[in-house]
């Protein structure tokens, strides 16, 4: 992977969205409520990504679905803040999710639509700008669940595409369409400890049992395994070793997003030649400047900077 600080890399957004951000100063369900504030931005795991990227000084570009006059905000809010898109136009609307916050409780409510099905031409004409710009890229971030009713292996579909192009690929995603594309060797699966025991069908109530599962992600051809569990201890495994993160300690005001923070800090590390241990503790300083901001993506790199060496990692043998 390239060290050169122009590196592009491919966040492909399935499911963007327009992300609600709104805030009360008490949340009573049943009742009328006034809002603080509203914020409104592009949103979605893989936009996200792109975002962080952005606030890293990286270079993303951002491709999949967008549609109706809420996609067309979507791509003019990258735009604005300079992240580069080549998107494919659908017949139905880009999906709006709003997040409630309660700043009493610092309660976070999350109101997720589910985004439209793309027809099978659309999927056609997404894999064919793969093709083109997985030529451009030096990496291919790959983040969210795929719309309902999807093909289980559409995520393998992009996998092997990067293969081929010789592209590496960090895949955020759970359940079967996780399963089918780790047989192209994602350089990195990640997902949270509730997402692996969806995925693996097990309970993960101990962390033998987290690591257990995790292996079985990296036997069916995963390089490594990357599991959040929110402010808990993150574990990130390859075929011998694990590794065992403890995220630094943050005000939170909106955790929205930042396990997206996560994926692109490592990204960002991979791009710049870091090892995969060493582009973890990146990322999870990401992850949790991300999670002290209002709106997903919009860290504060000073405050990255400040928080890598609080984030602790350990090399857990046996």
């Amino acid at each position: 992977m390239s060290g050169k600080e122009t590196s592009r890399i491919l966040c492909v957004g399935v499911t963007p969205c327009l992300q609600r951000t709104i805030r009360f100063s008490s949340l009573q369900f049943g009742q009328v409520n006034r809002a603080r504030s509203v914020a409104v931005s592009s949103g979605g795991k893989s936009i996200n990504v792109a975002r962080t990227l952005k606030a890293l000084k990286k270079s993303p570009l951002v491709t999949g679905f967008a549609g109706g006059e809420t996609g067309n905000t979507l791509v003019s809010f990258l735009g604005e803040i300079g992240i580069e898109t080549d998107i494919v136009w659908t017949d139905r609307s880009t999906r709006i999710c709003t997040t409630l916050i309660d700043e009493t409780t610092a309660c976070v409510t999350e109101l997720v639509e589910e985004a439209p099905l793309p027809a099978p031409d659309e999927w056609s004409a997404l894999d064919e700008k793969l093709s083109l710009l997985l030529a451009e890229s030096d990496m291919m971030v790959v983040a969210g669940a795929p719309p309902p009713g999807s093909p289980e292996d559409v995520y393998a579909g992009f996998t092997r595409r990067a293969q081929e192009s010789g592209v590496a690929v960090l895949i955020d995603a759970r359940g079967e369409v996780l399963m089918e594309a780790l047989s192209c060797s994602p350089v990195l699966a990640k997902l949270n400890d509730q997402e692996l025991a969806a995925t693996c069908g097990r309970p993960i109530d101990t962390e033998g049992a987290l690591r257990e599962a995790a292996q079985t992600l990296v036997r069916e051809g995963a390089w490594w395994v990357l599991v959040t569990q929110g402010k808990k201890d993150a574990w990130l495994l390859n075929e011998t070793l694990a590794w065992r993160f403890t995220p630094p300690a943050v005000d939170v005001l909106n955790a929205v997003g930042s396990g997206d923070a996560t994926t692109a800090g490592i990204a960002a590390g991979l791009v710049h030649g870091q090892s995969m241990p060493d582009a973890v503790q990146l990322g999870i300083a990401c992850g949790s400047a991300s999670a002290t901001t209002l709106t997903p993506g919009d860290l504060d790199p000073d405050l990255v900077k400040k928080l890598v060496p609080e984030v602790s990692v350990a090399i857990v043998r046996g």
